[in-house]
């Protein structure tokens, strides 16, 4: 049986950090041990942009967070991302058929 691909969202990985025993952080840990995460480059650039904003320093030390962004890095399969407009216009980029 192959492993579980999944797409986590950047929200689900923030909230995973900052936040002890909660769901996200158990999501998080699960698909470590159980799947296979997967990321695309404008994942990660917005992950970044997220995780180094000043406001997250009284949660989690800059220096976890890079370490955080690091360790998910290793982990990850980096793949694709596609761009889709939606019916309103506007761009979101899905990483498409790929979990």
């Amino acid at each position: 049986m192959s492993r579980l691909r999944l797409v986590l969202d950047t929200n689900v990985l923030v909230s995973g950090l900052l936040t002890q025993n909660s769901t996200p952080q158990r999501v998080y840990d699960y698909a470590i041990a159980q799947a296979t995460l997967l990321i695309s480059q404008t994942t990660l650039l917005e992950l970044e942009r997220v995780l180094i904003r000043p406001k997250f320093d009284r949660y989690v030390s800059l220096e976890k967070r890079l370490r955080f962004i690091a360790s998910f890095v290793a982990l990850a399969e980096h793949i694709e991302a596609s761009i889709i407009v939606s019916a309103k216009g506007s761009f979101k980029r899905y990483l498409k058929g790929r979990a």
